[in-house]
Parts: C-alpha cells; structure tokens; sequence
C-alpha cells in the first residue's frame, strides 16, 4: 500500500479493481467497421458495446500527447512512419526505439530485451506485450486487464444526412450528401483488474496505476473529434485491497440507473439518477478487506464511512 499513487516508483503487490463511468451525447462513441461504422449494441439487450480495444486506444493517445515518447512513458502500440512514410513494424519499432540495428535478437537475449521493452513503454507495462522479432517472440500478459463496456440502459440509435456543397470547375458550385449514425445518449460504465501477481513481470509501479487513471479520466476529456466531442467521465473508482489475491469481482453490476424518460429517450446525463446502492453494500461488506478507495467523481458519492477514501488529484 502507498499513500500516494502518483509518488511511488515501488512495484504494485496489492489489487485493484476499477470501475469507470463516462458519458456520450450525439456521438459514436465505437463505430463497427465491419457495420458501416454505426455504434455498437447488443442486439439481445439494446445496450450500446463499447470495446476494451476502444478505452486502450483512448489511454494511448492521451500518453502519447502529455508524456511526447519520452522513456519510460513512450507508447508502444502506436502508428509510427519511417521517413518514406510507410509505417514501421513492430520488430523496426523494437529495433528503433530500445535497442539499436545491430542487437542480436535470440532467445538466450529473451530477457534482457523484454527489460528494455517495459522500461521504455508505458502501455506495454500496463497491458502486457505480444511481438515477434526475428527469431525471438515475446508474449506477457499484462496486469490490467479490462472487460468491454457497455451502456447502463438501452439506446436509440440515429441516422444523419447532411448537404455538403463543394468548388468544382469553373467557380461552380456542387453539392453531396454525407451520412453517419450516432447515439443521441449513452452512459457507459468499464470495469477493468489490475493484478499484483503479474505486476512484477512488466514491472507495473503505483505510479503506473496513477498514469492509467489519469489517461481513463482526462484521456476521455480530450476526445475531441467529429464523432467523440461529447465525452465526458462521470465517476471513477479504484478500489485497493489489502488482501493478497482477493477482489469483490462485478462491480460494474452493481451499478443501476432510474429516470423518468424510457431508456431510449434520455437525452443527457441531467435526467438520469445514478444508482450506487448495491456497491456500496458490497463496498461496505468487504471494508475489513479493503485498503483504500481511490475516486474522481463530477458529482458527490456516497461511500461507506468506514472506508478510508481518498480524491485523485487529476
């Protein structure tokens, strides 16, 4: 355990469990390539599927824009181009970044290069590594681990068409039509693990755990395009235990909503009430087991008094 998490270096040896809570309005907040980019849901229940791959890319960016790819904050699983602008791979990235053209890429140098690798990279002490080089792999699972997300109550989803004139020959004017789809309301809550038994194996610190919660919070604030401009987090917890190997498990299904609107027709997070009381009994039930809640919250949560809360400072 550590006072603080963003001024520990020390390796992570207790749990956490996170839970993050965000919101979208006239947004797609992940477009399904493979489905004319519209929003995700789930088809069974009308609920809008926002995938892990999605949060990660969102962390990464934030990374990459506050910390500029210096060591050991660099960003690993990232587009980088070459001076002919094609796009590096990942042996090149390696090769460019950690070690230099002339390493020896064997299996009986397997550790050393994975030390350089979690050394240099942020995302990759976070979420683990799968890479080949040359005659060499590297697999690590990575202590974080986070499931989907998905929205707290049903969406409706919307089709928009819009004129676009464009210049054409001869000072003429032409106009098209472009089209998109997008939720006009969506609350989506993550629930994500960070695991002490594998922290040591990417060398993951407190700190570490500090630098995701911040690009969970302000990363999802600094979504700032066409589709993602609405995004905006709501509450976030980490919940730290002081016992080895142990978490409540589901805490993202503890979470409810009530509101006068059906689900489909909420329209903003105002005519929402967000319903906390399931975990703060489980919260509550587990306090001998919990070292302290880390939070960040738009709006006042009501935590058991018996826990030891503290608010990051994001």
């Amino acid at each position: 355990m550590t006072e603080n998490l963003e001024e520990s270096d020390e390796i992570v040896d207790d749990r956490f469990e996170i839970l993050f809570v965000y919101d979208v309005e006239e947004g797609n907040p992940n477009g399904d390539p493979l489905n004319e980019n519209r929003p995700r849901i789930d088809e069974e229940t009308g609920e809008n599927i926002v995938t892990d791959v999605r949060l990660k890319r969102t962390v990464r960016d934030y990374f990459m824009e506050k910390y500029s790819g210096e060591t050991p904050n660099k960003v690993f699983v990232r587009p980088a181009e070459k001076e002919d602008g094609t796009l590096k791979t990942r042996e090149e990235l390696v090769k460019d970044e950690i070690a230099g053209e002339n390493v020896d890429f064997k299996d009986e140098n397997k550790d050393e290069v994975k030390e350089a690798i979690f050394d240099s990279f942020l995302d990759l002490r976070l979420f683990g590594a799968t890479l080949a080089v040359q005659d060499m792999s590297i697999g690590q699972i990575g202590p974080v681990q986070i499931k989907m997300g998905r929205s707290l109550h049903k969406v409706d989803t919307r089709y928009v068409q819009q004129s676009v004139t464009l210049p054409s020959e001869g000072g003429k004017e032409t106009g098209t039509f472009a089209d998109r789809y997008d939720l006009p309301y969506s609350l989506i809550r993550f629930y994500g693990i960070v695991n002490e038994n594998m922290a040591g194996e990417t060398g993951l610190t407190y700190n570490d755990v500090y630098k995701l919660l911040d690009g969970l919070w302000n990363g999802t604030k600094s979504l700032i395009t066409h589709s993602k401009i609405e995004h905006d987090p709501k509450m976030l917890l980490a919940v730290e235990y002081s016992e080895d190997s142990y978490h409540i498990g589901s805490l993202d299904k503890m979470l409810d909503i009530e509101s006068d609107k059906e689900d489909e027709s909420i329209r903003s997070f105002s005519q929402i009430s967000l319903n906390l009381k399931d975990l703060k009994e489980a919260l509550e039930e587990n306090s001998g087991k919990i070292e302290k809640i880390h939070y960040k919250s738009k709006s006042s949560l009501d935590l058991p008094d018996k826990l030891e809360v503290k608010e990051l400072e994001l």
